[in-house]
């Protein structure tokens, strides 16, 4: 049940995956992660499925979550949900206060580093998410996504080279095999895309 609401959730089917968690909550109330899945699937709800953003909807969900992060105040998710909410009333220092909260007190840090990343390319904040996303890539060096999303970036800002860089150091740094996959499939496309061809070709013959 709670990866069948996790799949509707990346779907973007939020009636789904409202139900499904919401059904499933009362089998085990103590399981936090469900409750987090049926506020996250609530949020969006609450904002893509009205006229208007149903703005009591989202403070009632807020102070649900303000009674969590109390429960669980090293638990990163909370806190990215309450930056989500920030976002829709409006509030766009406090998501940025909350995220850099969560960094600086939660345990699993990626998450809410990513998602400060996200919000100052929203933005259009473009240092300060390059920034964010090369401090990212240095506390998780294993890990592809910080420079995936660090690449990603450079190739908004059209700076090719800086990108082909950042993910031949991020291959430097992981052994582990999907980690490298992700990375040389970007590595790849960049090449094909922006860069040299036969590269790109000979890196998608290796995998």
């Amino acid at each position: 049940t709670l990866q069948l609401a996790k799949e509707y959730l990346k779907l973007r089917d939020w009636n789904r995956a409202f139900e499904t968690a919401r059904l499933a909550e009362p089998l085990d109330p103590t399981d936090i992660v469900l409750k987090l899945l049926r506020i996250e699937a609530t949020i969006y709800l609450a904002v893509e499925q009205q006229e208007e953003i149903d703005h009591g909807r989202l403070d009632a969900l807020a102070a649900e979550l303000a009674d969590l992060r109390a429960k669980h105040p090293d638990r990163v998710d909370v806190r990215i949900l309450q930056s989500i909410i920030a976002v829709y009333r409006g509030d766009d220092d406090l998501a940025e206060r909350e995220l850099k909260l969560a960094i600086a007190e939660c345990d699993e840090t990626l998450r809410a580093e990513m998602q400060l990343a996200r919000h100052y390319y929203r933005m259009k904040r473009m240092a300060e998410a390059i920034d964010v996303c090369r401090t990212a890539c240095q506390r998780h060096s294993a890990i592809a996504e910080p420079w995936l999303s660090l690449a990603g970036l450079h190739v908004v800002e059209e700076d090719i080279d800086q990108a082909r860089a950042c993910l031949q150091e991020g291959l430097s740094h992981t052994e582990n095999y999907w980690e490298r996959r992700e990375m040389t499939l970007r590595l790849a496309g960049l090449e094909l895309l922006h860069g040299q061809r036969d590269a790109g070709v000979t890196l998608l013959r290796d995998l």
